[in-house]
């Protein structure tokens, strides 16, 4: 639909640009004068009333001209996504309150094996602590002993 639009758009154009470029202005344009008048000019070839009939044709191709540009738009808006909107492919689901509760619970009880870790490195850190300053005292008593 998009590329069928765009080629009538194009299409369009050029028709705006041919009608508006054969019109008779204050310098004759491209129908008559400018090329001389043997070989004749729009009017000379459409008649005599071409004046009016480009005069129609330009209203005529100019809205239709604004109107592929109006729908060119419709179709870019339709194509692009907002930012606001949930994507449909992806599918959030339903939310099931007991399978919540069973994630809290798992991560309470991670929590607390975390916990139950960590005081018992913090014990075992307390014990070498204690046995080191032990040897610390029996070394310095030691040499305390020898000194005297």
């Amino acid at each position: 639909m998009g590329i069928l639009l765009v080629i009538l758009h194009v299409i369009v154009c050029l028709l705006l640009i041919a009608v508006i470029l054969l019109q008779v202005g204050k310098g004759h344009g491209l129908s008559g004068g400018g090329f001389g008048d043997s070989m004749g000019g729009a009017q000379s070839i459409f008649g005599t009333k071409a004046g009016s009939f480009f005069s129609k044709a330009t209203t005529v191709v100019a809205i239709v001209f604004i109107l592929t540009t109006i729908s060119l738009d419709i179709v870019q808006v339709h194509k692009s996504k907002s930012l606001f909107q949930i994507d449909k492919s992806q599918d959030m689901g339903t939310l099931d309150a007991d399978k919540m509760k069973a994630a809290l619970e798992k991560i309470k009880e991670e929590a607390k094996t975390r916990e139950a870790k960590a005081r018992e490195v913090s014990r075992e850190l307390k014990k070498k602590q204690t046995i080191e300053e032990a040897a610390r005292a029996k070394t310095d008593a030691q040499k305390a002993a020898v000194s005297k």
